[in-house]
């Protein structure tokens, strides 16, 4: 009788154990120095779990107890990825784990050069710059494109959109824009379509920037993007993820840094990166310039880090990418062109802020082809991945976003008869607070069915649709995005009798719990509830004003672009009121 009581205990604890949650801490190290390593995804397999390691390498996962038998993946760019069995931990709380290099064996290639004398990539660079107006359209030119933007939460997509897209877009000149060509479009319709973004979305300021945002902001001039069609799915965060992409159509276009060389191609920024250039070929086996580029700054320090963080010192961004561009050795034209952070830098684009989204990955692709008619260059593709995360103190977890935006080029047209300014309240100049998924325009599903026969790219893929399509298909969330719920009936807030005295008089205020102005009111369960509930009528409620709201605000502009500041501006204080 007693063992079979012990056995029974012991079977009820073993049961016990399994179901309690699963505490995992740990430390990632680089295998060749022992030296943590910042930023390395730790996943759940198949699974919406996971987290990335902080400055030193360090982690922290919470596993529900129905995945102990799962599969934990740790992966960095550049090095081999390392698995662990759940149910094979001896000691959950101090997990080591040791990454190790990939070893890519490369094909040695020799070409023989063309020029007598030893090749110099700041040269080369210079003669590519210097052919741009041989190369690239000299006027402006219409662009027809198709682009996607994701949102992954933890690895699984949570947002999805995609339009069709006319572009007017300005020249390639291979030279700054002076200041008073950027002012008009920095002070015109820029403001305008803040005010539209906030009065559309209901969100103030809730953004995943871009890494070099004030490319777009600042150093646009002519041009414009139309929106022909659009789609965007209903969020599916698990985490009350409300940010969108910045940018939108036009925030991706931005990112053709040969016309805008400002920033990254101009020589004046030569002095702040170490070149080394190659003859080799693309993917397409063509004889290239390959010129690599590598930071000449230093990393930051962990200790500097610490210390302009605590006097509020603006760290440097913007001398910090990494990567190779492809010149033809014939035309001196740009064919490709690869940047991103290099992992020992990511620590200057992300400070890791307690309950703030925070910016630590970024990585830029650039791919240009040569129109038969014309012979001019222009993109192919250009795509772009940001990573996020948030650092939740309160729940005790490190929440990884991953952001990518890619636009695909169609057509480049370029005669002047048929090169005219696009008309009507789909037109976008530079905005950077616009985003795609927010984009008012009503799901055809027949106009996408036509364009996916002849474009197949804009077919979903079925990992995208394997996350999403959880409660219903991706063309049924497109649809209900448009169309308002007259069945749901407005929230009306419990009532809780408190009663205060100010001078001497008492005053019953029911609905004092809602009042909650402590910088935690994000976690009292029971407000939240109920702003979301309200939050999603008022939702509902627009989705059929979001045309009519965009129409109204671009009037404005077109009737009198010299008061369009002044309108947008009092538009936007009368718009924060009513959100207050």
């Amino acid at each position: 009788m007693l063992k079979l009581s012990l056995l029974l205990a012991c079977s009820l604890w073993v049961g016990y154990l399994f179901a309690q949650d699963l505490q995992l801490k740990g430390k990632v190290i680089y295998a060749q120095n022992g030296v943590g390593v910042p930023y390395c995804y730790v996943q759940l397999k198949d699974v919406a779990i996971g987290t990335v390691t902080d400055y030193n390498g360090t982690f922290n996962l919470n596993i529900p107890s129905k995945y102990r038998e799962g599969l934990l993946v740790f992966s960095y760019v550049g090095y081999q990825k390392q698995f662990i069995s759940l149910s094979q931990l001896t000691n959950p709380q101090n997990i080591y784990i040791s990454l190790v290099e990939e070893v890519k064996q490369l094909q040695d290639i020799v070409v023989k050069s063309k020029r007598e004398k030893k090749l110099n990539p700041k040269n080369i660079l210079k003669e590519a710059l210097a052919a741009i107006p041989k190369n690239y359209p000299q006027s402006t030119h219409h662009l027809e494109a198709y682009q996607r933007e994701t949102l992954r939460e933890n690895g699984a997509f949570i947002k999805y959109a995609d339009a069709v897209c006319k572009y007017y877009s300005d020249a390639y000149l291979g030279t700054k824009y002076a200041f008073k060509d950027m002012v008009q479009r920095k002070f015109g319709v820029t403001t305008i379509v803040i005010a539209s973004n906030i009065w559309a979305s209901g969100k103030w300021g809730e953004r995943l920037h871009d890494h070099f945002e004030d490319v777009f902001m600042t150093k646009f001039v002519k041009d414009e993007v139309k929106i022909i069609a659009s789609r965007a799915n209903e969020n599916l965060s698990t985490e009350n993820m409300q940010a969108n992409i910045e940018g939108g159509a036009i925030g991706i276009f931005a990112k053709d840094i040969i016309r805008y060389i400002d920033w990254f191609l101009h020589k004046k920024n030569f002095k702040d990166y170490i070149y080394e250039v190659k003859e080799g070929y693309d993917k397409h086996l063509q004889a290239c310039y390959i010129i690599s580029f590598y930071p000449r700054k230093s990393p930051i320090s962990d200790e500097e880090l610490e210390e302009k963080i605590k006097k509020g010192k603006r760290i440097s961004r913007e001398d910090i990418l990494a990567g190779e561009i492809y010149i033809d050795p014939t035309t001196l034209a740009f064919k490709y062109i690869k940047a991103t952070v290099p992992p020992e830098y990511k620590k200057q684009i992300c400070n890791l802020q307690k309950m703030n989204i925070k910016h630590f990955g970024y990585d830029l692709e650039i791919e240009y082809t040569q129109d038969p008619v014309s012979k001019y260059w222009y993109p192919l593709k250009i795509s772009k991945q940001d990573e996020f995360i948030f650092a939740d103190t309160i729940k005790n977890k490190v929440i990884p976003y991953q952001a990518n935006s890619e636009l695909y080029f169609q057509q480049l047209i370029t005669d002047s008869t048929q090169v005219k300014k696009l008309l009507g309240e789909d037109v976008y100049t530079i905005e950077n607070m616009m985003p795609l998924f927010d984009e008012p325009v009503a799901y055809y599903p027949e106009f996408w069915q036509e364009y996916a026969q002849k474009n197949p790219l804009s077919i979903i893929p079925d990992s995208i649709r394997r996350d999403l399509e959880v409660s219903k298909s991706l063309e049924q969330q497109f649809a209900d995005r448009h169309l308002r719920n007259d069945s749901l009936e407005a929230p009306i807030a419990q009532t809780k009798k408190f009663q205060y005295k100010i001078h001497q008089e008492t005053i019953t205020d029911d609905y004092a719990w809602l009042k909650d102005t402590s910088a935690l009111v994000r976690y009292n369960q029971e407000v939240m509830d109920y702003l979301k509930v309200e939050n999603e009528y008022i939702e509902n409620y627009c989705k059929p004003l979001r045309r009519d709201q965009k129409t109204l605000l671009s009037k404005p502009y077109q009737q009198n672009p010299q008061r369009n500041r002044i309108f947008a501006t009092l538009f936007a204080r009368l718009l924060l009121c009513k959100q207050i």
